[in-house]
């Protein structure tokens, strides 16, 4: 249907429309003639379909009341009054997408799904959600926070989803610099508060603030609502209007974002955080400037400032980054460089692994750098990378597994949520075309010269280390419990463990049938039987072998030649995970580092490398390990990717002691925040690793082992560079040979040839030695282990391999696992517990098994938790329609969307592992087939878990130290 502006349709009044030829798509803004909301429809032909609603929710202080009510309008509703429909529908729905987001001055409810019943489904439920969803001091306690009391003689604690979250978040040093330096730099804004939550403010928040807070901000005066997609546009219309707003009236809502006032001087602040007792307080403080520059609703700002980020920042040879790690006064750059997810954008930049007294120093090179490039003008090579690289990212418009349509979503609120032309940021290329034609008079000297060394409006801010600072923290909330229990009258403490009692009741209580009923719900004629089929041809067999891949690609080539790593011996397996980083960083006999990173800006859209571990189909102790470079360029320009492709694999070169100091420094740094941040990763991979051999291969590959392992590299690479090159340079010869190479290739049939001819031209200019797979004898220690940190929570792990427990695998045991995710482990570890999230995974291959949760205050309960599983199945009742749902649930996840690289990706490790179509298909038809009876069957197997599992968790030590017994080993993790 044509829609014309300024006339009506269902309510609203059509205010804007244009096609967006970069996106392939029309662009319509209508506004709700009752209400004022706003609606932004993208029409076009992607199947992915996208519904979202947004509301401006500035915070006025930091007790984290905008991301509570993000938790808790998906607790039950007008509508659907269960106490999880978000959960309900995780369980049994075809979606893509299904999350909520607190950003620092809006609130985002996004879904997406392929399916139009399902998703109308998805938009009615979250509709419900935020319009009508029943607030209760229950909801507010679990979601947020509330004193908990078990028992008279016990401790009163904090509980709370929302507060252990932004506890774990707040556990990270740079987590805690990146939210004090926004807030530094916008004090008198509502981004001068933590719309998070902080720990120590949560517990102020009251029950009549979040509701007030509801009232007054999700309302449709206050909305932006946004679809995107193959659907229809008049029939979206008509169900917002019909089910939704025509029941609203319009109103007046105070939720304008103010800008800053800039500064006269710069302000400068130190923070601490927390390190363990005993941890080295060397080379651990963070430095970071940030500076106000502009507004967000200034598209060619915020494209050029893109730009210009990527030019300073993007990579191993941009200018500021090279200028601060070239430096030595720190192990890496920080910062993020320009930020627009504000009504006013910033920059920040910075080092970590550095001394507080190296501030000054720091501070004067980022600044002399910048004039440096300013007085000296930027090199024209160097601006044509920038500019080429942020451009084919724009073209490509490739978001992995993300939906587009929230990316854009997200994109069009930067300027319409402050009122400006929703369309702005979805458009470039006419910009592009300006600032191309500009960059060579002095555009980008002159944005450095306004926004980064005239401008007072700076904030730097200190991170220290602090030794038992989490220790003191914890001690301190102690003795406030204490003094608030001894002031209570013994009817007031009574009093609070009726209301923990009633808490965990209702927490444990099920949905009744009734209320379930009311959900919306897929039943199994909704979905596909049918596995999907990826294109694949073997066009050689070896040397090397090449898998083909006809997909429409938008004139991009996508290629991957990974080598196999089985022949590099079990004492330098842990290079392979760095070996990538020095071949692509290290530059060549002919080119140095920088000169290739501008190359590859310039002609293509990218090279990376990483390594690939698995077990097979029919072989669980088999360890398959290839070491992959994964290049992209349009089909124009495939003679330039190569080009420089051949160059690095033929004539890679170590000899730069600096820079391999410098990138082995890099990975560890890399990890440092990682273990703080995503413990439950390093918790699985030392889980696995235990007991099967490709679990013990990658935790030395990528876990703890492989953290200390290059603690130890970087001590010896800076004593004695020549021989850590060495040993690099033994692992490429091993590696890069003919015999070892498989190559990839996804674009049309008609390009084929073309990159056929480069990948063979590039495999003759490798070795032909030949290596027989190396030994891999490893020793397995069946331990239960703690990794001590300075977090305030924990990452609590239980697992084993199910293979040698005797179990063969069945699309039956994905059903079970969604059982666990969904409903066990959900309620008992996150409702119950208050811990953010856990999972249950399981590696089909390799038959490792892990149970894990994420940011929990617990660590002793949560283990009970998992060994109460057996008990559980045994006494699980489900009806018919729960498991159908379950059923739904579990086929969603096995067709999600993909770009045609990430099919060609998959079918090539489909075909590396053994995977074939009919086994696909075979174990898509046993989970459809599983019944009520298939699921309970597994409680023997959870019972050999509990009595022989292996428990690893990575925490607070002073936490798991108070459970020292459930160890073999305390361990710590940063020396």
């Amino acid at each position: 249907m044509s829609f014309k502006s300024g006339k009506s349709y269902s309510g609203f009044r059509l205010s804007l429309q244009e096609s967006i030829s970069e996106l392939n798509s029309l662009a319509l803004l209508f506004i709700h003639e009752k209400t004022g909301a706003e609606v932004l429809v993208m029409e076009n032909d992607d199947d992915n379909k996208v519904f979202s609603a947004t509301f401006k929710t500035p915070p006025s202080n930091d007790r984290g009341v905008a991301h509570i009510l993000e938790h808790s309008v998906l607790c039950g509703s007008r509508k659907y009054p269960v106490k999880e429909p978000f959960l309900e529908l995780l369980k049994g729905s075809l979606q893509t997408f299904l999350n909520a987001m607190t950003f620092p001055d809006k609130t985002m409810y996004p879904v997406a799904s392929r399916n139009k019943k399902d998703f109308f489904n998805l938009m009615d439920v979250y509709l419900d959600a935020v319009f009508y969803p029943n607030i209760t001091a229950e909801t507010f306690m679990q979601e947020g926070w509330h004193h908990e009391l078990e028992a008279p003689d016990k401790d009163i604690t904090y509980k709370g989803v929302v507060f252990n979250e932004m506890k774990g978040v707040f556990s990270s040093p740079e987590s805690i610099l990146d939210r004090h330096l926004s807030h530094s730099l916008f004090p008198k804004t509502t981004y001068g508060y933590e719309s998070g939550g902080d720990p120590d403010a949560i517990p102020e928040l009251t029950f009549d603030e979040f509701k007030n807070f509801h009232r007054k901000f999700y309302h449709p005066s206050n909305s932006r609502i946004f679809f995107y997609g193959d659907g229809d546009t008049s029939e979206y219309l008509d169900f917002l209007n019909r089910e939704y707003l025509k029941d609203f009236e319009s109103i007046e809502i105070e939720s304008a974002v103010i800008a800053q006032r800039r500064f006269s001087k710069p302000k400068r602040k130190v923070i601490s955080y927390a390190v363990s007792k005993d941890e080295s307080l060397e080379n651990k403080t963070f430095v970071v400037v940030g500076l106000k520059l502009d507004k967000s609703t200034n598209h060619e700002h915020c494209m050029a400032l893109n730009i210009l980020s990527h030019l300073l920042l993007g990579t191993s040879a941009s200018p500021l980054r090279k200028a601060l790690i070239d430096s030595e006064l720190g192990s890496e750059v920080i910062g993020g460089g320009f930020d627009d997810n504000r009504f006013e954008t910033m920059f920040a930049v910075g080092l970590k692994g550095t001394e507080a007294n190296h501030e000054d120093k720091i501070l004067d090179l980022v600044f002399s750098t910048l004039k440096s490039l300013v007085d000296d003008g930027i090199e024209e090579d160097m601006v044509k990378s920038a500019v080429n690289s942020v451009d084919f990212k724009l073209r490509e418009s490739n978001f992995g597994g993300f939906p587009k349509g929230i990316v854009y979503n997200i994109q069009a609120l930067a300027s319409w949520l402050y009122g400006s032309n929703p369309f702005m940021h979805l458009k470039y290329d006419k910009l592009m075309r300006k600032i191309k034609r500009k960059s060579s008079e002095g555009y980008f000297e002159r944005l450095i010269d306004k926004y980064l060394l005239n401008n007072n409006h700076q904030s730097i801010v200190l991170a220290v280390p602090k030794a038992d600072l989490a220790k003191k923290k914890d001690a301190k909330i102690r003795k406030k419990m204490k003094v608030l229990k001894t002031s209570m009258s013994p009817e007031a403490i009574d009093s609070l463990v009726e209301k923990t009692q009633v808490l965990q009741a209702a927490q444990i209580k099920p949905d009744s049938p009734e209320a379930l009923e009311k959900l919306p719900s897929l039943d199994l004629t909704d979905i596909r039987r049918e596995s999907e089929r990826f294109p694949t041809e073997v066009k050689r067999k070896s040397e090397p072998e090449i898998l083909f891949h006809d997909l429409f690609t938008n004139k991009i080539a996508y290629v991957q030649i990974g080598f196999d790593a089985t022949g590099v011996p079990l004492d330098k397996l842990q290079y392979l995970p760095l070996i990538g980083r020095l071949v692509l960083g290290m530059g060549t006999r002919r080119h140095s580092y920088m000169e290739i990173s501008q190359l590859l800006g310039i002609h293509t859209g990218g090279l990376r490398s990483w390594h690939f571990s698995s077990a097979l189909v029919n072989d669980h102790r088999h360890i398959l390990s290839r070491v992959f470079f994964s290049g992209k360029a349009l089909m124009e320009n495939v003679d330039n990717l190569f080009d420089i492709w051949d160059e690095l694999i033929g004539e890679y070169n170590f000899d730069n002691p600096k820079r391999l100091i410098e990138i082995i420094k890099s990975a560890k740094a890399d990890m440092e925040d990682s273990i703080l941040s995503s413990g439950n990763h390093y918790v699985l991979s030392r889980l696995q690793s235990y007991q099967s051999p490709l679990g013990r291969y990658n935790e030395l590959a990528e876990g703890i082992s492989f953290y200390h392992f290059v603690e130890k590299l970087l001590v010896r690479a800076e004593k004695n560079p020549d021989e850590v090159a060495e040993e690099f340079r033994g692992v490429a010869r091993i590696l890069l040979t003919k015999e070892n190479a498989l190559a990839n290739i996804t674009v049309p049939e008609k390009d084929y040839k073309k990159v056929e001819k480069r990948v063979i031209a590039l495999t003759q200019i490798l070795s032909d030695d030949k290596k027989a797979p190396a030994a891999l004898e490893f020793e397995f220690a069946l331990e239960n282990e703690a990794f001590l940190t300075a977090s305030a929570v924990q990452f609590v792990g239980k697992g084993a391999n199910l293979y040698e427990l005797g179990m063969e695998y069945s699309g039956k045991f994905d059903v079970l696992n969604s059982v666990l995710r969904t409903c066990y482990l959900w309620d008992r570890v996150r409702v119950q517990g208050g811990a953010y999230g856990s999972q249950s995974s399981f590696d089909s291959l390799s038959g490792d098994y892990g149970l894990v949760s994420y940011r929990d205050p617990n660590l002793s309960e949560t283990l009970d938790v998992y060994d109460q599983i057996a008990d559980y199945l045994e006494n699980l009742d489900f009806s018919e329609k729960e498991l159908t749902k379950i059923l739904i649930g579990c086929v969603g996840h096995l067709d999600p969307p993909l770009t045609a690289d990430r099919k060609g990706m998959i079918a090539m490790v489909e075909h590396m592992i053994g995977k074939t179509y009919e086994l696909k298909q075979k174990r898509r038809d046993e989970l459809l087939s599983t019944c009520l009876e298939d699921v309970k069957s597994f409680a023997p197997l959870f019972r050999k878990i509990k009595e022989s599992g292996n428990v690893c968790v990575l925490g607070n030590e002073e936490k798991i130290k108070k459970s020292k017994n459930r160890f073999d080993h305390l361990v710590k993790v940063f020396g």
